[in-house]
C-alpha cells in the first residue's frame, strides 16, 4: 500500500510541475487567465524576474497588454522596479504609449528615475515624438534637465527632432533673480 501512495505522490508532483504557469509568457502574450492562475498559485509571482532581469509588469508594458498591466498593478507589483533597461514607465515612454504611461503614473510610477544608459522617461517620450506623453510627464514634474546619451537636454533633443510644439513646454524654469 505504501508503494502505491509513494507512486501517487510522484505522479502528483510531476503533474504539478507541468501545470506551473510561465508568468513571463503570460505577461508577454496578455493571457489574463494564466496571470490570475499564476497569482493564485503564488501571490509573490509578480515580484519575480526572468533570466534577463525583467518583471512581468515590464514585459506586459513592452507588449502593450493593458488588461494584464491593470491586473498586475492591482496586485501591488512594484511599479518602480528597475531592470537594466529601466522601469515599466521607461518602457511605456520608449513605446510612446500615453495610455499605459498614464496608468503607471496614476499607480505611483516615478517620472524622474533614470533607466538604462541613464536615460529619463522624458527623453524616451520626446524620442517617441508623442507630444501628449511629453506634456503628461512635464505636468507630473518630470525633470527638464537630464541629458540624453548624446549630451542633449530634453529641449535640445526636441529642437533636433523638429518638435517645435514642445519648445515652450520644455523650457527650464528661469532662476529667480
Amino acid at each position: 500500500m505504501n508503494l502505491n501512495l509513494t507512486f501517487a505522490a510522484i505522479i502528483f508532483t510531476i503533474g504539478s510541475s507541468f501545470s506551473q504557469i510561465d508568468v513571463f509568457e503570460a505577461s508577454r502574450s496578455g493571457n489574463l487567465e494564466d496571470l490570475k492562475t499564476a497569482y493564485n498559485q503564488d501571490n509573490t509571482i509578480f515580484d519575480s524576474l526572468n533570466e534577463h532581469g525583467f518583471s512581468p509588469l515590464i514585459l506586459a508594458v513592452y507588449r502593450n497588454k493593458v488588461e494584464s498591466i491593470e491586473f498586475i498593478l492591482s496586485k501591488d507589483a512594484d511599479v518602480n522596479y528597475q531592470s537594466q533597461e529601466g522601469t515599466a514607465l521607461h518602457a511605456a515612454c520608449y513605446r510612446g504609449d500615453f495610455e499605459v504611461a498614464s496608468l503607471l503614473i496614476e499607480k505611483g510610477a516615478n517620472v524622474n528615475l533614470l533607466g538604462g544608459q541613464n536615460i529619463s522617461c522624458l527623453i524616451y517620450a520626446i524620442q517617441s515624438k508623442n507630444e501628449q506623453l511629453v506634456k503628461l510627464l512635464v505636468d507630473t514634474d518630470a525633470d527638464l534637465c537630464p541629458l540624453d546619451n548624446a549630451g542633449r537636454t530634453p529641449l535640445e533633443l526636441a529642437i533636433s527632432l523638429e518638435l517645435t510644439g514642445l519648445t515652450d513646454l520644455l523650457q527650464p524654469p528661469k532662476s529667480m533673480e
